[in-house]
């Protein structure tokens, strides 16, 4: 079943593809938040739509550890009335086809078989859902960030001294939606090193450099002082997540590392394919190292999940055995696992609009500061959490904030509310956000005046 002959099965592919994200996309139409980032998203897009500079302080009780360009956009499009909860889960749709396309595209680099193009741009598409469906029609800046990054790396890869200063331009503008996006850019310029092209790399560099400047003149401008600050605020190293998605990386995509491996081996000695080799190991490199970070999620793997379906398909495209292209469907094991539990969640859709609709209206009737789990929820009702409970979390475990600090805001009735749980159907369960000292400060000083399954709101007055 050699790719040539595929015709069939590319349309076979699509079409579960298309079953597969169907319950994605309905539940994408939802008003409540689906993913912990989306919150948070969303109150980056409204500071950015009334002029509140993204790193006007230092982090404290809050920071942006994101560049700015994507909440520009949303909070641009907020002004003229659209949405950004709704406006960045199209985003992230029309991103994740697009970065289909260009998988198509880099594969074809590589091959003439006519369907290799359309079959990796629908492999990915289904690769990239069963990995992370709560990445699919997500408010999250990543896919759309990788769009430039992937187009950066098509451009580099097509060769010439205008698409070489372009995949520059293109590498800055991914780097400013999200700083993490820096495989691909490694792998062309440690690619442009080994080769000893020091013209082309310095017409490169130059164009990187000159775009940056650009852009962090115009943060610092725009948006205030402290973006380093912000974007390099430590983070703990948890080692049980380190292990828990490493692990299920390899155990998901295995066949798919080895025929990617296989295909950088035989083609070690290709300078055209040397770009690829380099940015393979990179992503896979820094999937891994990122991977423990605490909040960092599956995501982290998406340049390389992105990479080794390009580099297996143009490696079954060239091998002789028919066998190696059924590989390719191997991660398609856990289809059927994340297909029920996203039709159970469509199904708690009824409950969580529910609860969220409840928690939007006590809110609104809070005068003064609040704290919110559930950040969409402070949005939609109004407020901007007194602290992100993420973020001052992260620091109690670094042993860098005080958890005395935000319990005293409790004691002297500096809070009006405090907010608990979230609507987040596709996150599996995790620890308390609040510390304990916190939580038992609410029940002593606080009383209960909404409780439903997910979120629960509690209001001074014990």
């Amino acid at each position: 079943m050699l790719l040539s002959s595929w015709k069939r099965p590319v349309f076979l592919l699509g079409l579960l593809t298309l079953l597969f994200c169907l319950p994605l996309l309905w539940r994408a139409l939802a008003p409540v938040q689906f993913d912990s980032d989306e919150g948070w998203n969303v109150m980056r897009a409204m500071m950015a739509a009334h002029d509140v500079p993204l790193y006007g302080a230092p982090p404290g009780l809050d920071f942006t550890n994101y560049p700015f360009l994507s909440f520009h956009l949303l909070g641009g499009l907020a002004t003229l009335g659209i949405d950004p909860l709704f406006a960045g889960r199209g985003l992230a749709l029309v991103s994740l086809l697009a970065l289909g396309g260009l998988a198509g595209a880099l594969a074809r680099l590589f091959t003439t078989r006519h369907y290799a193009a359309p079959f990796t741009g629908v492999l990915f598409v289904l690769w990239l859902a069963i990995w992370m469906p709560n990445r699919v029609a997500i408010d999250d800046p990543q896919l759309f960030g990788m769009v430039f990054e992937a187009a950066g790396f098509y451009a580099f890869a097509r060769g010439g001294t205008f698409a070489l200063r372009l995949s520059a331009y293109l590498f800055v503008v991914a780097l400013f939606i999200k700083q993490s996006l820096i495989a691909l850019p490694i792998g062309a310029g440690l690619s442009l090193v080994l080769q000893k092209r020091w013209r082309d790399l310095f017409n490169w560099l130059l164009a990187g450099a000159l775009g940056c400047g650009l852009l962090l003149w115009l943060t610092f401008r725009r948006d205030g002082p402290f973006f380093f600050a912000n974007l390099l605020a430590p983070r703990a190293f948890i080692w049980r997540d380190f292990g828990s998605q490493g692990g299920d990386y390899l155990l998901v995509f295995l066949p798919a590392l080895v025929l990617a491996g296989l295909w950088c081996w035989r083609h070690r000695a290709d300078a055209r394919a040397q770009p690829f080799i380099l940015a393979w190991l990179a992503a896979n490199a820094l999937g891994f190292a990122f991977a423990g970070g605490d909040g960092v999620g599956r995501n982290v793997f998406f340049e390389a999940v992105l990479l080794n379906v390009v580099l297996a398909v143009a490696g079954c495209a060239e091998a002789a055995q028919p066998w190696r292209a059924l590989l390719l469907l191997f991660p398609l094991v856990w289809a059927p696992a994340h297909f029920i539990a996203a039709l159970r969640e469509d199904q708690a859709l009824p409950q969580a609009r529910t609860d969220f609709a409840a928690g939007v209206a006590a809110l609104k009737a809070v005068q003064g500061p609040v704290v919110c789990e559930n950040l969409l929820l402070c949005a939609r009702s109004g407020h901007v959490s007194a602290f992100s409970p993420y973020f001052v979390e992260s620091q109690i475990r670094l042993g860098r904030f005080s958890p005395g600090t935000i319990t005293a805001m409790l004691q002297n009735g500096s809070l009006r509310a405090v907010e608990i749980g979230t609507t987040d159907l596709p996150e599996p369960p995790r620890h308390m956000l609040y510390p304990p000292g916190f939580l038992a400060a609410l029940k002593q000083h606080d009383r209960l005046i909404l409780a439903r399954p997910s979120l629960a709101i509690w209001v001074p007055g014990g």
